[in-house]
């Protein structure tokens, strides 16, 4: 959640999509990443870890969260395509299909 988009006048918008499957599974591996990492206190410099998860936790993750976190999908994409309704005022792109071209 963030700031609401209805409270601000935009006109028209490009919405990047990414497949679902791997954009939960890049923010296993993200939020992963950023445990093993630590909390940072405000002015400390974080310690990155580049290290992926193992395959053992992506899978108990995946087991345990996957279908929220698709449900949290579907209500993003649901936010922006009730916010503009229209394909007048919209752009829809697939991020795979952006970054393969």
């Amino acid at each position: 959640e963030g700031v609401a988009m209805r409270d601000v006048n935009v006109p028209r918008t490009v919405l990047l999509i990414p497949n679902p499957l791997d954009a939960i599974s890049s923010y296993h591996s993200f939020m992963s990443l950023m445990n093993a990492a630590g909390a940072v206190a405000p002015g400390d410099s974080p310690t990155y870890v580049s290290q992926q998860p193992p395959v053992e936790a992506w899978l108990d993750w995946r087991d345990n969260f996957f279908e929220g976190q698709l449900q949290l999908w579907v209500k993003h994409l649901e936010y922006w395509m009730e916010l503009y309704p229209t394909s007048f005022n919209r752009l829809i792109i697939s991020y795979e299909k952006l970054r393969d071209e």
